[in-house]
């Protein structure tokens, strides 16, 4: 197997080379629109929401999207409503579980998510405080 994968400036992939099947990504800030084959027809739509992708469609299929109140995909479906794929969050965002065994990793709101979930004693080297959010540390007074 032989994968390239090429980014711009931003750190988003804008090409990918994998065994050969050349793909090319157009974004509108930080959301993806569409992939290109290497001819420039577009293999893959995509369409946004307030949170990410809800929607995918190519020749071979259309799929759905499903987000929790964080904005990480938790399910996927296809046209026909069946589960395609699904996704299992722990304290730092990371996907434990999905069953195409796809390691997906997203760490945007991982703050947001570990400070809703309860004790903080070992997180970031802070502690809990009212309202149940993160206080860091303050070596000069020893808290």
């Amino acid at each position: 197997m032989s994968a390239q994968f090429y980014y711009d400036g931003k750190n988003r992939q804008i090409a990918r080379n994998i065994n050969g099947v050349v793909r090319f990504n157009s974004w509108d800030g930080w959301d993806l629109l569409e992939e290109y084959s290497s001819s420039l027809n577009v293999v893959t739509g995509y369409l946004q929401g307030a949170t990410g992708v809800i929607k995918s469609w190519s020749a071979a299929n259309t799929l759905y999207y499903y987000q929790d109140k964080l904005g990480s995909t938790t399910h996927v479906a296809n046209a026909s409503g069946q589960l395609v794929e699904s996704y299992h969050y722990g304290r730092r965002e990371y996907a434990l579980h999905d069953q195409r065994f796809f390691t997906h990793v997203d760490q945007r709101d991982a703050y947001r998510r570990v400070e809703r979930d309860g004790p903080l004693d070992a997180v970031a080297g802070g502690h809990n405080s009212p309202g149940n959010r993160v206080q860091a540390r303050d070596e000069r007074f020893g808290s």
